[in-house]
């Protein structure tokens, strides 16, 4: 059995639910929230043992300690390199979304990218970017597919009970964004779309934390508008089924993005989902069980679109037939094979 360190441990369920179907091919999954120091490298350089880094921001901005830090990540990189450790990374996100440290991400991503042994990616559109911005070779990237939620959270509460929770009428139309609520996921967008709607039954849910500054933008945009329901707070997983079963429509009007993990939640939860044609999204989704967009202003005619469309019930079979096609098997078995093929053990 080898042994992956899976750096640094994320909130959401993608890493655990990796990690349990990577047992199948013999590897076993352990986390750090960080490097180990390099006495620990050297004492465990022959045991068989791997790095896979996700949200590598993470590792390294503390405010005025961010050089700092970066400079250690960096010396720790360099010497498992030396020690023969492989060290693999999944490109979530080309860059962070916050900017505030740009010049530093892209010196820590660009030596990331040139020193691990080998690049996940979620899809041709993101293994182009990673070409292009980092210059890697394309034989050190590989495409895996964004697995589903399906069964990650709890999913039995019936529509009309989530409609209770929040006095929402059966007769409701309801659009739902749900997840981190930042600036570059177009929030502001969706509330000013949405109240051009002139139909009365309609709704939309907004949750998540939220950026304080955007939740006052926010807020100010909604203007007490009873149509909104508005949780800028993080959700419990508990109720994250109240949610979507609450909902007709997931939307997530980014306004840039590479690939998304709350789409893949939607669909998990048979949702269908209104989203733009950007990053590796035309990839995975198709009309069958979304609603695409090409440009920012055509968000409104969507959300009208969603509204008069008789198919949702269909789509909603189709979102969860697109989900389970997204299968974390064969995900483990592609990842522990890319392990196998960069190691010398």
């Amino acid at each position: 059995m080898k042994t992956v360190y899976f750096i640094p441990k994320a909130s959401n369920p993608y890493q655990d639910i990796l990690a349990t179907q990577l047992k199948r091919y013999g590897v076993e999954v352990k986390y750090l929230n960080c490097l180990p120091s390099i006495a620990w490298i050297r004492e465990n350089r022959n045991k068989g043992i791997y790095f896979h880094v996700h949200w590598p921001s993470r590792l390294y901005r503390n405010g005025r300690k961010t050089f700092i830090k970066l400079f250690i990540f960096l010396i720790k990189l360099l010497y498992l390199n030396y020690s023969n450790i492989p060290v693999f990374w999944t490109c979530h996100n080309i860059l962070p979304h916050d900017r505030s440290y740009l010049f530093w991400d892209y010196i820590a991503h660009f030596l990331l990218a040139h020193f691990v042994s080998h690049i996940f990616v979620h899809g041709n559109f993101a293994k182009k970017k990673v070409r292009s911005y980092y210059f890697c070779s394309n034989k050190r990237i590989t495409i895996i597919k964004h697995g589903n939620y399906i069964n990650s959270y709890e999913n039995s509460i019936k529509r009309e009970d989530a409609r209770t929770f929040f006095n929402i009428s059966k007769n409701d139309f309801v659009f739902l964004f749900l997840g981190r609520i930042l600036p570059y996921k177009g929030v502001d967008d969706l509330i000013i779309a949405f109240k051009k709607l002139n139909t009365k039954n309609n709704k939309l849910i907004i949750a998540g934390w939220c950026d304080k500054n955007y939740k006052n933008t926010l807020e100010q945009l909604i203007d007490n508008d009873s149509k909104i329901i508005f949780n800028p707070e993080k959700v419990d997983d508990i109720e994250i089924q109240f949610y979507f079963n609450a909902s007709n429509i997931m939307v997530t009007p980014f306004k840039k993005i590479l690939t998304s993990g709350s789409v893949i939640l939607g669909l998990s939860f048979g949702i269908p989902v209104v989203v733009p044609k950007i990053g590796v999204i035309p990839e995975v989704l198709d009309d069958s069980c979304s609603f695409l967009y090409k440009k920012k202003s055509q968000l409104f005619e969507t959300l009208e679109r969603c509204i008069s469309t008789n198919n949702l019930s269909e789509m909603r079979k189709n979102a969860l037939k697109k989900a389970k096609q997204l299968d974390w098997e064969s995900i483990a078995e592609m990842t522990a094979e890319i392990y196998k093929k960069n190691s010398n053990y």
